[in-house]
C-alpha cells in the first residue's frame, strides 16, 4: 500500500513538472475574457426573459 502511494506520489511530481504553466499576466488576460464574456452573456439572457415574460403576460393577459 505505501510502494503504491509513494509511485503515485512521483509519478505526480513527473507530471507537474511538464506541465506549462501561464504567466500572471496570461492568467490576467484570460481572467478578462471570461468576466466580459459572462456578463454579456447575462445581459443577453437577462434580456430574452424579459421579453419572454411580456410576452407571456400579454398572451395571458
Amino acid at each position: 500500500m505505501i510502494r503504491r502511494a509513494v509511485t503515485f506520489v512521483k509519478e505526480v511530481r513527473s507530471e507537474m513538472s511538464q506541465v506549462s504553466w501561464s504567466s500572471p499576466r496570461e492568467l490576467w488576460e484570460s481572467t478578462k475574457v471570461v468576466l466580459v464574456a459572462t456578463a454579456l452573456l447575462s445581459a443577453v439572457i437577462g434580456l430574452f426573459d424579459m421579453i419572454c415574460a411580456r410576452l407571456m403576460a400579454w398572451l395571458i393577459g
